[in-house]
């Protein structure tokens, strides 16, 4: 087991992810068997869990999954739901600018994919929902996800990056990135993290308290000086619509 992790957390969460896995519930005897864990531990676990409505036993000492823990999933859910909701709109910017698009959230210290549409063009970058780094290696997207950060949340997260993060573009340049997007509203990532790749993002609102980065993406010719006013002005106007549509599932 890794020693960063707690241990008893970790035998928590393989009980819930066998009682998620067995159709018909599960016993405590055979949780604490098939998962080595002491048979006390794996009592007292399933009593916390059922004392939180995570799981309950089915009266024959069978334990199943409890409404409680769907409550947690049900923001996550309508999340999902919202996403969805998306499909056409990224298609739509997309096409218009000829660019990959995506939009990022985070989660702590990195920046997640949650959904993206790929250029129709080939060999158009992608970035697969669900890929994560750290937000001081994400760019035009991780900027903006700062941006709508406190400054000691932000100092944090900087003071958290890999190495590697300032190998290229040195920490006092990505703080002032972060606060021209606080003012601006929109950041430019042209080729600063990466020499081939450039980027435009700006902040949507999925609600009061989480802020996600919509990024295009795309080769350093698709963002000559000519058509990076062309692919702004087409973002800002496909943000009105994508920002109107999230407002709308809320």
């Amino acid at each position: 087991m890794n020693s960063a992790t707690i241990p008893i957390l970790e035998k928590t969460v393989s009980v819930l992810e066998a009682i998620t896995t067995a159709k018909q519930g599960m016993s405590a005897k055979n949780l604490s068997i098939t998962l080595n864990i002491a048979p006390a531990s794996c009592y007292r676990i399933l009593r916390t869990l059922t004392k939180h409505n995570w799981v309950r036993d089915n009266g024959h000492g069978e334990y199943l999954l409890a409404f409680g823990l769907a409550t947690l999933t049900r923001s996550y859910a309508r999340l999902e739901h919202v996403l969805r909701q998306l499909e056409f709109p990224l298609r739509a910017l997309s096409d218009d600018t000829g660019l990959s698009v995506k939009i990022s959230m985070r989660e702590g210290n990195y920046a997640v994919t949650a959904t993206r549409t790929e250029s129709r063009r080939p060999n158009a970058i992608t970035s697969p929902i669900g890929s994560k780094m750290h937000l001081t290696l994400a760019g035009a997207a991780g900027t903006i996800l700062l941006a709508s950060l406190s400054r000691e949340e932000i100092n944090a997260i900087l003071d958290s990056a890999p190495q590697s993060s300032w190998s290229n573009y040195s920490r006092e340049s990505f703080a002032r990135d972060i606060i021209q997007a606080k003012e601006q509203g929109i950041s430019r990532a042209l080729g600063k993290f990466h020499p081939s790749i450039y980027a435009i993002a700006v902040p949507l609102k999925f609600s009061p308290t989480n802020t996600a980065a919509l990024a295009v993406v795309g080769w350093p010719d698709d963002f000559t000086a000519k058509r990076r006013g062309e692919i702004e002005a087409q973002l800002k106007k496909h943000t009105r619509r994508i920002q109107h549509t999230i407002s709308q599932q809320s």
